[in-house]
């Protein structure tokens, strides 16, 4: 599965419902035709990325393997790093992850070490045969099969345990990588012990340095902006969540728990949301990446996440069905944690 070539919002025109409603087509096809498993791969953004995991864990119990494409300074085209996309896709329980295009073997290097450092789960590299250019009209990649393969071992001693190729590869330069890495064993994983929050583009690492979180979305005692949710405005939000960025805020607590008076109120917080915070974290009930409904429920006074009409914390926990009321960590193009 490669991205539907185009934008989601708030910087594209595609809604995050609709991506996942397009990747989950496609899965259902490939697990009639006898798939064994699910390759997300080519992925520059973060969002669409979830969008397609999240559309193959909905539709097949298949294992997912993710790989997205880097630029040389380690970003997505859309702001994410190596750390960020590690933490969103163990979040989301994909069964391994990665790079594949974008970059040739050693260019791809750098963030095949960073990733392999903070990784928990197998990591897949898929390189370019170097780095493209055109000749006479036709594009052309530089590495030879041997070349490719010796730049590739240095890629299968540091930890990788899927390597391949991507663009400008042939089945001569896997033949020469198959001969070139045999005998190099994968390494064992060590897990990863950390409580990271992130973005579509951002990552927070909670831990005993001191953070930043902006508390003032909260209708508590605040009769205008409680007025303002339910009429269906967000300025007010959108304007709290700005200054507080612009503040220092590195996460956003967003409290709807006043919401509670009339059960069937929903509360839904667009994707202009994500705009309005600039696509900094999210703490709280809130994700910044398309529609989410929050409903109060009337027997617990807490409130239980909706996205798409689905559960929501059971999607973005990839399956795991959490008990409603706890304290719940959403983060747009991220991950979920429960405490």
């Amino acid at each position: 599965i490669g991205p539907t070539g185009r934008l989601l919002k708030p910087m594209g025109d595609l809604d995050f419902e609709e991506a996942v409603s397009i990747f989950s087509e496609v899965v259902r096809h490939g697990v009639e035709a006898g798939a064994d498993l699910v390759l997300i791969e080519t992925m520059s953004d973060s969002l669409e990325m979830k969008a397609a995991v999240l559309a193959a864990k909905e539709n097949c119990s298949l294992p997912v393997c993710a790989t997205c494409v880097f630029d040389e300074k380690g970003k997505l085209l859309t702001g994410g790093t190596v750390d960020s996309l590690v933490a969103m896709l163990e979040g989301l329980r994909v069964d391994a992850l990665g790079v594949n295009c974008g970059l040739g073997p050693k260019q791809m290097l750098p963030h095949v070490r960073r990733m392999l450092e903070v990784s928990s789960l197998p990591v897949i590299v898929n390189p370019n045969a170097g780095l493209p250019r055109t000749d006479h009209g036709q594009t052309v990649y530089d590495l030879s099969p041997e070349d490719f393969s010796d730049a590739m071992v240095e890629i299968a001693r540091l930890g990788a345990h899927v390597i391949g190729g991507c663009c400008g590869t042939s089945p001569d330069h896997i033949r020469a990588l198959v001969k070139a890495a045999d005998g190099i064993d994968s390494p064992s994983i060590d897990a990863q012990r950390s409580l990271q929050l992130t973005s579509r583009t951002k990552l927070v690492t909670i831990d005993e340095t001191p953070i930043m979180i902006g508390e003032r979305i909260n209708p508590t005692g605040r009769r205008k902006l409680r007025e303002e949710i339910q009429s269906g405005s967000m300025l007010t939000v959108k304007r709290d969540a700005v200054g507080q960025v612009k503040a220092g805020a590195s996460v956003l607590d967003v409290n709807m728990g006043a919401l509670t008076a009339d059960k069937n109120t929903t509360l839904r917080i667009g994707p202009n949301a994500s705009l309005a915070l600039g696509h900094n974290l999210t703490f709280g009930r809130i994700e910044n990446n398309g529609t989410v409904a929050f409903t109060p429920s009337s027997a617990t006074n807490r409130v239980q996440g909706v996205w798409g009409g689905i559960d929501f914390l059971r999607e973005v926990n990839a399956g795991a069905r959490p008990e409603i009321g706890k304290k719940v960590v959403v983060v747009g193009g991220g991950n979920v944690a429960m405490d």
